[in-house]
């Protein structure tokens, strides 16, 4: 605390409010870079959701009449979506009958985690429920921790930058 006993009463509060400064500035950048994280994971689960609803049903119709046509374009735009690594087809016997890839998607030594969700298929067969096969799709997030750190790293240096002008 030596420094504050040799300079004048003007050094002492510029360091002082560049501290203050730069302590507030780090903590309410952290709370928002958790609320931007927690609404990214938030809008993808619900992403997630709208394609149980909107996809599974139109997928057991063109499984059902094996149209390979509709399945293919459906699957492969699904397979296109952020945070999609990739979409399996299984028919009944478990045999492959899709296989698309996020084309956009880089495989590296990631540290994020992948998860993977099954939706078996059932059709109504005189009023009996019977297995047709599953839809798997594997996910990330990292697509969502990137852009938090984007905007982590931008915050950061405005921030900064913003504390040194002062």
């Amino acid at each position: 605390m030596n420094l504050f006993h040799k300079n004048s009463l003007k050094h002492r509060i510029l360091i002082l409010t560049i501290l203050v400064s730069s302590i507030l500035s780090t903590i309410f950048t952290l709370g928002s870079l958790t609320v931007d994280y927690r609404l990214g994971v938030k809008k993808m689960d619900q992403r997630i959701h709208n394609l149980e609803i909107t996809t599974l049903g139109s997928l057991k119709g063109a499984l059902w009449d094996l149209n390979m046509k509709i399945i293919n374009v459906q699957l492969n735009d699904l397979a296109q979506i952020d945070g999609v690594i990739q979409v399996r087809l299984y028919d009944e016997s478990h045999n492959s009958l899709f296989y698309g890839v996020n084309k956009t998607y880089k495989k590296s030594l990631s540290i994020f985690k992948e998860f993977e969700k099954a939706y078996p298929l059932h059709f109504d067969v005189d009023k009996k429920k019977v297995y047709g096969g599953k839809l798997v799709i594997t996910f990330t997030r990292e697509h969502i921790y990137k852009d938090v750190i984007r905007r982590a790293l931008i915050t950061f240096i405005s921030q900064a930058t913003k504390t040194f002008v002062v």
